[in-house]
């Protein structure tokens, strides 16, 4: 999976931080937009996990299964 992480080497030997349209970015305005897309990840995750409170309205046990001779 990729990390979404490029980064560009100059002929100078410097480094720059390549941002989501291919041109290089300043590091602090790439901080930026890395912890406001953390923050849009953990808010949907926390859509996807609600906890849903009800009562159960019947429990019963399930024999265990025995594996299949092979």
């Amino acid at each position: 999976m990729d990390s979404g992480h490029q980064y560009l080497q100059h002929s100078d030997g410097s480094w720059s931080i390549v941002g989501r349209d291919g041109w290089p970015v300043d590091p602090e305005t790439y901080a930026a937009e890395l912890a406001e897309l953390e923050a849009d990840v953990e808010s949907l995750e926390g859509l996807a996990v609600q906890v849903i409170d009800v009562e159960p309205i019947s429990v019963r046990d399930i024999p265990e299964r025995k594996e299949l001779p092979r």
